[in-house]
């Protein structure tokens, strides 16, 4: 027989699993919005894989739940789910790698996109951060706004130091939160192999008692 604390284990990562689910695919939803600085930082594919995330992780929670209320003496399901699981961490894992690797070129990255912004953009930028140009006043600025005054915008430090560094810090608690997710889809593996196990067990010990006449152990 199971033991209560395992289901209830297993219950509650299968909660954490469709939560993070949920928290991905409607992040991935939000940030396809128009927002200046989050599309910036995220890319249309990060946000697509983070919809294809969330989505996987719901689909594998409902197959959880088909799993789990097969009878004890089966547990074919919940092999496959558990090489669901498998194939869940890998695509955590890789895309959260994806993401952790962008933040080690934002310096270069950001300035290849900041030269095809429009300048209205550009302008945003610039007021938001207080700054002219990405390394410096003469590198592509639009001198308007906080720039209007050209001798202020020359002299001006650039934008990529306070836009870089708002990027790090969105970046990495996005890849720190995808690589959360990994530490639910593990423990929920071994969960699951604990369940398999102890139905094993439980099969295991009903059929040698049957052999015996159904009169139990001692």
């Amino acid at each position: 027989m199971i033991s209560r604390k395992l289901i209830v284990a297993w219950s509650f990562l299968l909660f954490c699993l469709a939560a993070a689910g949920i928290v991905s695919l409607v992040l991935g939803i939000v940030w396809k919005q128009p927002n200046l600085l989050i599309n910036l930082f995220i890319s249309v594919s990060d946000t697509n894989a983070g919809i294809a995330m969330g989505v996987t992780f719901l689909v594998t929670s409902l197959f959880a739940v088909l799993a789990i209320m097969q009878p004890n003496a089966s547990t074919t399901l919940l092999h496959v789910l558990n090489w669901m699981l498998v194939g869940v961490g890998l695509e955590v894992v890789s895309i959260g790698t994806f993401i952790w690797y962008y933040t080690l070129t934002e310096k270069t990255d950001f300035d290849e996109l900041w030269v095809i912004q429009p300048q209205d953009s550009i302008v945003q930028l610039q007021n938001m951060f207080s700054c002219c140009g990405y390394f410096n006043g003469t590198d592509h600025a639009v001198y308007q706004g906080f720039c209007a005054n050209m001798q202020q915008a020359m002299n001006s430090t650039g934008c990529f130091v306070p836009l870089t560094g708002a990027a790090d810090v969105m970046l990495n608690d996005v890849f720190s939160t995808v690589y959360g997710f990994m530490f639910i889809v593990i423990l929920f593996f071994l969960a699951t192999a604990c369940v398999i196990n102890k139905r094993l067990e439980a099969e295991r010990f009903r059929k040698i008692d049957e052999k015996r006449g159904g009169s139990g152990f001692v």
